[in-house]
């Protein structure tokens, strides 16, 4: 049986935009000890890999990198049982994970709107570029439909 973390909980973590001075992240989240795996997730993701995390998470197959990713449990790795609700694991390139958490798809999503809804400004003001991309619209369309499912 896997442990699914307190949904309220998870609804008190915060998260900003990075400090200008921050060169290795563009957010900043406040989960310590047993949920660092989100940190190291959300703080991981490059602007450039938003359409895909977006995708990841709006069709719920996962979404990672070498530093962390998340699995839902509909969708477990060969050999694994499926289980209630997404795996997010801190890897830092490496396995076993150096740490893991499980929460609620009610949760993930609730997460995820809030950290688009401070990425997407954050992405606009500071690297406009990628804000240009022909993706960018898809991405914010799936953000959007992120925001409504985990507002239902």
């Amino acid at each position: 049986m896997t442990f699914i973390t307190p949904d309220q909980l998870i609804d008190t973590l915060t998260i900003t935009p990075a400090l200008p001075e921050s060169r290795s992240r563009y957010v900043e989240v406040n989960a310590e000890d047993e949920l660092s795996p989100i940190k190291h997730l959300l703080e991981s993701i490059d602007p450039d890999d938003l359409d895909a995390c977006a995708k990841g998470a709006l069709e719920q197959v996962g979404l990672g990198n070498d530093t962390a990713d998340c699995i839902f449990g509909n969708c477990p790795e060969p050999g694994e049982e499926p289980f209630d609700g997404v795996r997010i694991r801190a890897l830092f390139g490496g396995f076993p994970p150096l740490g893991q958490v499980v929460i609620s798809h009610e949760a993930f999503d609730r997460l995820m709107s809030r950290y688009f809804a401070v990425i997407i400004p954050f992405v606009k003001q500071r690297y406009p570029k990628i804000a240009a991309e022909p993706w960018w619209a898809e991405f914010l369309k799936d953000a959007a439909s992120i925001e409504v499912r985990a507002h239902r």
